[in-house]
């Protein structure tokens, strides 16, 4: 469990300073336009996507979340959107994300909502999550941290 705290807490100075290498590179130019993406990201989980950039503002994605808890590993299957605000380097995004938690015979559909900062390719949110179980619905706080690995597109 402590190495998984250390992970979240280093995993945005890992990411930025790999941004910040890449734009030492020489590249000035940043685009979020048409492209494929590869995203590991944690939110209160920890998934891996595969999406598709369609324009600078909208990125659909498809992928699978594992939810830790009670000596459970969960699996979650995940079909997210995300919107950017623009095409510059600093911008915010909006992400909504519907999941279905599948612990032992059960599925339970999950909603999550959050918003937040995005500069390049590195993004971290907060907002709030919903889950249905048998009926009744609960409400909680959600933290997103991510990053696109773009396939076919400046970073």
């Amino acid at each position: 469990m402590k190495k998984l705290i250390l992970f979240v807490a280093l995993f945005p100075t890992l990411l930025l300073s790999a941004t910040d290498t890449y734009a030492q590179s020489g590249e000035s130019e940043f685009s979020r336009g048409n492209s494929y993406a590869i995203r590991p990201e944690l939110f209160g989980a920890v998934a891996m996507e595969f999406g598709y950039q369609f324009n600078p503002q909208v990125q659909a994605s498809l992928g699978i979340g594992f939810e830790f808890g009670d000596g459970l590993v969960c699996p979650e299957p995940l079909l997210g959107v995300r919107a950017y605000a623009s095409d510059t380097k600093w911008t915010f995004f909006f992400d909504y994300h519907i999941g279905l938690l599948l612990i032992k015979s059960y599925a339970f559909p999950t909603h999550r909502f959050t918003i937040g900062p995005c500069y390049k390719n590195f993004d971290f949110g907060g907002g709030i999550m919903y889950m249905n179980i048998d009926g009744a619905g609960y409400w909680g706080p959600c933290l997103n941290i991510g990053y696109n690995f773009r396939i076919g597109n400046k970073q």
